[in-house]
């Protein structure tokens, strides 16, 4: 199911409709880094409240950090919503680039690069035009909110498919 709508019960059961863009069968498949507990594929858990977070301790690499997640199958995307880390600001991403193939090796972009605000709001990322038919997606962290955060962290990347 992707956007397509998807029903739920509330504690009356009725039955409420709601639109829905998760992307069920989509997967991380590489992250540059991720810290025990804090794994990449939390970025697409549905949960606001557990995260990715890079190794901040050892071997902690620098920016840019990146996630790329494959879809499951071919979509065209109009746009894409970033969920930062709700508990504290550590981590949380300042400037980003999306990044998108058809193969998960040929990369087209960046088709969107900007700054996102501080807080714990989502931002959402609309494009001017919807994208080809693309299978993955790479988000790449430029620099964070924190001036010396090394590390990342993303609690939610929600991707928005475009109709057809």
């Amino acid at each position: 199911l992707v956007g397509s709508e998807m029903c739920i019960r509330d504690s009356s059961y009725k039955i409420l409709q709601i639109e829905s863009d998760l992307f069920l069968g989509a997967k991380v498949i590489e992250s540059d880094s991720e810290a025990p507990g804090y794994e990449a594929w939390k970025v697409l858990d549905g949960d606001p409240y557990t995260f990715w977070h890079t190794q901040w301790v050892g071997k902690a690499p620098g920016f840019p950090h990146y996630l790329i997640i494959d879809l499951g199958r071919t979509f065209r995307l109009k746009g894409f919503t970033y969920t930062p880390r709700q508990d504290m600001r550590n981590g949380r991403i300042k400037e980003f680039e999306l990044w998108i193939s058809k193969d998960g090796k040929n990369w087209v972009g960046p088709i969107a690069k900007g700054k996102f605000k501080p807080g714990r709001q989502s931002s959402k990322v609309m494009f001017k035009a919807p994208t080809q038919p693309v299978r993955y997606v790479k988000f790449v962290g430029l620099a964070p909110q924190v001036p010396d955060n090394f590390f990342a962290s993303i609690a939610e990347l929600q991707f928005h498919r475009a109709k057809k």
